[in-house]
């Protein structure tokens, strides 16, 4: 797992999410995830406890790994 600590760039935070750093801002753009903190007009950066209680938040609620598949193939 990635420690983050301080601010993390979009790179960092799509990097610790297992995303694309297109799909991040994709999903920054609708709403999904905070829009972050511009420090200049190229400079975007978020709190790197914001980006973990993400991760934490999605991995409460994503469906467990290992459940039985409940329509398995024949043959």
């Amino acid at each position: 797992m990635m420690e983050l600590s301080g601010f993390v760039r979009a790179k960092e935070a799509a990097k610790a999410l297992g995303i694309a750093v297109s799909t991040f801002w994709l999903r920054v753009q609708q709403g999904e995830y905070e829009p972050g903190i511009k420090l200049s007009k190229r400079v975007t950066v978020w709190k790197a406890s914001s980006i973990q209680d993400l991760i934490d938040h999605i991995a409460a609620t994503s469906p467990q790994q290992n459940k039985v598949n409940p329509c398995p193939k024949k043959g």
